[in-house]
């Protein structure tokens, strides 16, 4: 368990990571910490099952690397709990994600969880960014989740879906104020490469005159 710390500064703030995809650690929890001015990684999660990681306050803002991330989660299988998290994304001049989930897999009957986490993207941002980011991720539950982004960068979305399925994606508020209406949107789901996935209950919105909801 990591709860109540406040971790400032380094490449990352928490970086926590199994061994492989056949030798993952399991039932870990990172709860309640406050994260800031880290280069790269926020919080790390790679390969790790059943992992919950709860209720963290993180801040993504320049000076970060070329591609920084909030909170980061590659590998992590098996009822995966990412619920209650504040992401804070300000003054970024580089490519920034809130959340990115990669290669995190559940099951039909142990479902992940991404749930009642608050993204912002609200000031000062400069560059490409993305709220919530999916990609090669089956088997979640996304709910409930409330973000908003603005960028002056070309690419802008507050949800991104690609290569997912049988993702439930329900009860989310996206917003977008980006001003770039060429390649800016609130909610994108690749329709190209995904299976299964049902979008529901959701509102999407873009105030700065690009898509809200792209498929």
């Amino acid at each position: 368990v990591i709860k109540g710390n406040t971790i400032i500064g380094g490449s990352s703030g928490i970086y926590f990571e199994g061994t492989s995809a056949a030798n993952m650690t399991w039932d870990n929890v990172i709860d309640s910490n406050i994260v800031t001015r880290n280069f790269t990684y926020g919080i790390y999660t790679g390969f790790n099952g059943r992992i919950r990681v709860t209720k963290n306050e993180v801040t993504v803002e320049s000076p970060r690397a070329g591609n920084s991330y909030g909170i980061y989660a590659t590998g992590c299988d098996s009822i995966f709990q990412y619920t209650g998290n504040m992401v804070d994304m300000n003054g970024n001049a580089n490519t920034a994600y809130g959340m990115y989930f990669t290669n995190c897999d559940g099951n039909a009957t142990q479902r992940g969880i991404i749930a009642n986490n608050k993204i912002t993207a609200l000031s000062d941002n400069q560059a490409n960014l993305y709220g919530l980011y999916q990609t090669n991720s089956t088997f979640n539950n996304t709910v409930n989740n409330v973000i908003s982004v603005n960028s002056e960068g070309t690419l802008v979305y507050g949800s991104y879906l690609t290569g997912t399925s049988n993702i439930n994606f329900y009860n989310n508020t996206v917003l977008n104020n980006a001003t770039n209406v060429a390649t800016t949107v609130a909610a994108y789901v690749n329709g190209g490469s995904v299976g299964n996935n049902s979008v529901r209950n959701n509102i999407f919105a873009h105030l700065g005159g690009g898509r809200a909801y792209y498929v």
